[in-house]
């Protein structure tokens, strides 16, 4: 056989060999499957989908999610629109729903306590009223929902809070300024500025202007400024 016809046989027999190779490859990438995207299907539904691609399920329970319903699919491996062959398993997590709790009473406790402690049940305080009480300042005193109810991690609560009874500062117009300003001490409260301001609708020497003005709340060591009647 001379040199020409080996070369050619050669050459056919490189051409054929590299034919059945991209033949083989063809054939096995059209066995590839793509695996579809489960995230936010319904077990059953997902279980289908593979089942019709003849792939595998291995399931799995995940954890609490609000925002996906219980036995709906959360993640899946491999990831969507990955090529497999078929028989290939796909791991999926599943929710577990919104978890719930039996609300604890938070009445008698102080504020901050009861904050602490409702923001490690995965709750939030939506709404908070004062009003005045007997009980200590930021005690609370009433709860909405009330003890016992079952509610879903993430909802709101309505907290009701002692306020202390503030007194109100006594009217002492017209009164002398030397019986005012012992009054002021008597109540709990500081003599602040005084100005001494002639003004003939008034007694002399009497205070004619106070502030804070009569009967407005004001707590103890408050400075009371006064307006006295009297010449400089």
């Amino acid at each position: 056989m001379n040199s020409s016809i080996l070369h050619r046989c050669l050459s056919f027999l490189a051409v054929l060999l590299v034919s059945l190779v991209l033949v083989q490859c063809k054939g096995s990438k059209h066995d590839l499957i793509i695996v579809p995207d489960l995230r936010g299907k319904p077990i059953a539904e997902a279980q289908k989908d593979l089942d019709q691609l003849e792939l595998k399920a291995d399931i799995h329970i995940g954890g609490f999610y609000t925002s996906v319903p219980e036995d709906f699919v959360v993640s899946q491996i491999p990831y969507p629109f990955t090529r497999v062959k078929k028989g290939r398993t796909v791991k999926l997590e599943l929710s577990q729903g919104k978890s719930s709790i039996k609300l604890p009473s938070f009445v008698g406790m102080k504020f901050g306590e009861a904050h602490a402690l409702i923001e490690k049940l995965g709750l939030h305080i939506e709404s908070l009223t004062e009003i005045s009480s007997d009980k200590p300042p930021g005690t609370i005193i009433l709860q909405e929902p009330s003890e016992n109810q079952i509610l879903e991690i993430g909802s709101g609560l309505h907290l009701t809070l002692s306020l202390p009874d503030i007194p109100l500062v006594p009217d002492w117009t017209d009164q002398p300024f030397e019986e005012v300003k012992y009054a002021i001490i008597e109540h709990g409260y500081i003599l602040g500025t005084v100005e001494f301001i002639e003004n003939p609708f008034h007694p002399r020497g009497s205070v004619y202007v106070q502030e804070p003005i009569p009967f407005s709340p004001a707590e103890a060591g408050t400075r009371i400024n006064l307006v006295v009647n009297e010449k400089p």
